[in-house]
């Protein structure tokens, strides 16, 4: 089983060894057909669901595709400047300073501890 990314309740890929099948949900897996690959549209298969193909499916398609671009476009950007920030952080933090808090800190604790 494989799960979304966003999503962890979310089931993009099933592979079924024994069978050597795998299903995934064509929305989102994009790939490449194989020789002897055969696709299925399984909403055509759902009793009283009518798999319209026509143009404003296609095109609320192709602009939730793209919202979905810039989703990850925004998540790749904001990821670039936690990065970005964990660096001038790092190059700034005082961590002689930092060990010696945690030593004073960690006898705080055993003098509370034992005091009693």
């Amino acid at each position: 089983f494989y799960h979304s990314g966003i999503d962890q309740d979310f089931l993009e890929l099933v592979v079924v060894e024994g069978l050597q099948v795998a299903l995934a949900d064509g929305d989102f897996v994009r790939m490449p057909p194989r020789p002897g690959d055969r696709e299925v549209n399984l909403v055509k298969c759902l009793d009283g669901w009518d798999a319209e193909d026509g143009p404003e499916t296609r095109e609320a398609e192709r602009r939730f595709a793209h919202r979905l671009y810039q989703a990850v476009e925004a998540l790749n950007q904001a990821r670039q400047v936690e990065q970005k920030l964990c660096r001038v952080v790092t190059r700034a933090m005082n961590f002689d300073k930092v060990d010696s808090c945690r030593e004073d800190l960690i006898y705080e604790i055993l003098e509370l501890e034992w005091g009693q």
